[in-house]
């Protein structure tokens, strides 16, 4: 290897470790504002030493900590959690490629990507400066406007670039009207009109204002979907029509039959009882949503092999498949709420990152490690 690829892999290796650091920075900042670190025993730290030991120059050991105060009946199976540093920096990025998923991840190919998959209804498509149908077949503004007028109730979401609910925006018939559609239109460079979905009466239990949805995980194991048998449901706060915690929502474990629990916690591991918390509550047709995100995601392994799904349930008990995360997949709410979600797979990941990371050149490891350590 020559000075000058040492010094090019040497610049990409402290690129990725600040990103890292900044990472922990502002999201153990966020957690620690309703959350507690809770010191490790010794029989833990060696449980977290055995697993993570040459790894500690990567990873804020805080989190250890934090979780340990969230899930305190986890003993020495501390080691099962992932640090979300380490997480988003090195795990996520090998199995979500970060251009692909920006090229793909676009609400308005869903129909395309799964058109065995029952979704919202959409109603207008604006891709390009063109208004389309939901069939794709392009459409004047005035034929959109009367589209959303006859839906009556609509929401309107960015199709591409979305997070935590950014640039939602709802529009009723009742309410608002054709002129104010118009300016939400005009607003928007790329996005899609769906129905607003009507959710089962166990989903709005939780909040009636906002359509609340399952987020699970599932990723590509030695040719095989796994999906993670626990997730959580986001449900937004009193009369706000999000959902996500981000964005002032909470999140509520779901166990892997399905059961709602009774504890909820917001974005800044604050708890509060889950609304109308009732022991015998499960949600309706878990198990199909689990299917689904397993029957279509190998399809998207070109794209992304971990993804972040997201489903309602319609009245009729029906999963609808409302958004799906290819890449950025945090999995700090899915932890604190269910504990290590990923198990035995963790020692799985950390391979992947050795054999994508770790520099083989003796010398250049010594170097990539020593520039870890530094403030």
């Amino acid at each position: 290897m020559n000075g000058k690829r040492i010094a090019s892999k040497l610049d990409y290796q402290l690129s990725v470790i600040n990103r890292r650091k900044e990472i922990a920075r502002h999201i153990m900042a966020d957690f620690l504002v309703g959350g507690q670190l809770a010191p490790l025993s010794e029989t833990q730290k060696r449980a977290v030493e055995r697993v993570w030991g040459d790894r500690k120059q990567f990873f804020d050991w805080r989190w250890f900590e934090l979780y340990n105060w969230s899930c305190p009946e986890i003993g020495t199976d501390i080691w099962k959690f992932i640090p979300v540093d380490y997480w988003l920096t090195y795990i996520d990025p090998i199995f979500a490629h970060p251009i692909n998923g920006l090229v793909f991840d676009d609400k308005n190919m869903y129909d395309l990507y799964f058109p065995d998959v029952k979704q919202p209804k959409t109603v207008v498509r604006y891709i390009d400066g063109c208004f389309m149908d939901s069939g794709y077949h392009i459409i004047g503004e005035e034929d959109a406007l009367k589209r959303c007028e006859e839906a009556r109730n609509v929401v309107i979401k960015p199709a591409v670039g979305t997070c935590g609910g950014s640039g939602i925006v709802f529009w009723n018939g009742e309410n608002s009207t054709r002129e104010e559609l118009k300016q939400l239109f005009r607003k928007r460079s790329c996005y899609i009109v769906q129905e607003v979905v009507r959710q089962h009466p166990i989903m709005a239990s939780l909040n009636e204002s906002s359509c609340n949805t399952i987020r699970m995980i599932s990723f590509l194991y030695e040719g095989e979907v796994v999906v993670i048998p626990t997730a959580f449901t986001r449900y937004g706060g009193e009369g706000s029509l999000l959902d996500n915690v981000s964005s002032g929502g909470y999140g509520v474990g779901i166990d892997s039959e399905g059961k709602i629990s009774s504890i909820s916690r917001n974005h800044y591991e604050e708890t509060v009882a889950t609304p109308g918390a009732d022991e015998t509550r499960f949600i309706p047709n878990y198990s199909k949503c689990q299917s689904i995100a397993r029957q279509v995601a190998p399809r998207l392994s070109h794209i992304t092999k971990l993804i972040a799904w997201d489903f309602a349930i319609g009245e009729d008990s029906e999963p609808l498949l409302i958004e799906v995360n290819f890449e950025r997949t945090s999995i700090q709410t899915f932890q604190s709420l269910n504990g290590p979600i990923f198990g035995d797979y963790v020692e799985y990941f950390l391979q992947k990152v050795t054999n994508h990371y770790v520099p083989k050149n003796p010398l250049y490891r010594g170097l990539v490690k020593m520039m870890s350590k530094m403030k």
